[in-house]
């Protein structure tokens, strides 16, 4: 049977009904390798708290008088993730994992990278807060130099071209010492005066910003929040590395303790795996912090003896401690001195 010849016009056909076959299986593959590269890459305005882990403070502290001691001290921290989805919905399925809102986390009026580097200049601060406590209760001499005050959160209610992060050098041709000294100075001046302020910005620029006062909470003020730091000048030198990963002020609790037997004589850690959070301020006190669910979990991960955790974090604690049947010892603490009591103890 003899075969019948394709017209031309149907061989035309066959060959675009291909290429239409070819270009609507080419689209859809671009579409999938966009909407895979989308759900890998696209950060949703969330983030990822999970299990932390533990910062051993013996290989970071170094002293020009230590004395050694058996045991070690760590700060914990929490683990912190970027929202894309293929982790947010992992987190559905994980007890340890939890989504947390962008805003729950960043400073307002900030961005997530200002936060960081904000936290970055509480770690700073916290580190010579460690160093002062330790010094004060180890009975050695110190002085505090080189103090600075930076802006780390401005209110929306504001009248200011002050900026997040920016350094105050001086205000009204007035050098910067004190913050009292500042507070005081606004004071003396009716609502809705104009300040103007010499700053260093977050680039190392100098430049000039401007402040009105106004009332807030029935406190006269300018509507910004301002961290002074400082730097710790004695005889005995402490060093204490940190990465530049690192950030936040929660670690102080730990941080005076490992410095605090490092330079005292005797053995306080007497060989036990000790770790724990909490923030430091100058007169011992150990303040409240986020995340201890994580922090306390990476804690047990890491075989801690001894878990320090702050009286206003206390009822938290004892929710994730009975919850994922914990075994460390879990302590609350309100003061430096508790700390130290306890581990004499």
């Amino acid at each position: 049977m003899q075969e019948t010849p394709m017209k031309e016009y149907d061989k035309k056909a066959l060959k675009r009904s291909a290429i239409i076959s070819f270009l609507k299986t080419l689209i859809l593959d671009v579409v999938f390798l966009a909407f895979c590269a989308f759900c890998a890459f696209y950060e949703f305005p969330y983030y990822i708290y999970s299990t932390g882990g533990s910062i051993n403070l013996n290989d970071r502290i170094t002293s020009s008088d230590s004395y050694n001691y058996t045991g070690s001290y760590s700060m914990n921290y929490v683990t912190v993730m970027k929202g894309k989805l293929p982790m947010l919905l992992i987190s559905l399925f994980r007890s340890d994992w939890d989504i947390v809102k962008e805003d729950k986390i960043v400073v307002p009026n900030t961005s997530y990278e200002e936060t960081l580097n904000i936290e970055k200049l509480e770690l700073k601060n916290s580190l010579n807060l460690a160093k002062e406590v330790a010094f004060t209760n180890a009975g050695i001499e110190y002085e505090i130099d080189n103090k600075k005050c930076s802006i780390y959160y401005i209110d929306e209610k504001a009248n200011t071209t002050l900026e997040v992060l920016d350094e105050i050098i001086s205000y009204d041709d007035i050098e910067f010492t004190e913050l009292d000294e500042l507070q005081a100075y606004i004071n003396s001046f009716a609502t809705g005066h104009k300040f103007i302020f010499k700053v260093k910005d977050k680039d190392g620029n100098i430049k000039s910003r401007t402040a009105t006062s106004m009332m807030l909470d029935d406190k006269k003020v300018i509507g910004v929040s301002l961290l002074t730091s400082f730097d710790i000048k004695s005889d005995v030198d402490v060093n204490i590395e940190t990465k530049d990963s690192e950030a936040g002020p929660s670690g102080g609790l730990m941080l005076t303790l490992a410095i605090y037997d490092s330079i005292t004589k005797g053995d306080l850690a007497k060989g036990r795996t000790i770790m724990g959070t909490g923030t430091i301020e100058s007169d011992g006190t150990v303040g409240e912090i986020g995340g201890v669910k994580y922090k306390m979990l990476g804690a047990a991960k890491d075989d801690a003896d001894i878990f320090f955790v702050p009286e206003g974090n206390y009822e938290e604690a004892k929710e994730v401690y009975k919850k994922y049947e914990l075994s460390f010892d879990l302590v609350k603490v309100n003061t430096f001195a508790d700390a130290v009591k306890y581990l004499e103890s």
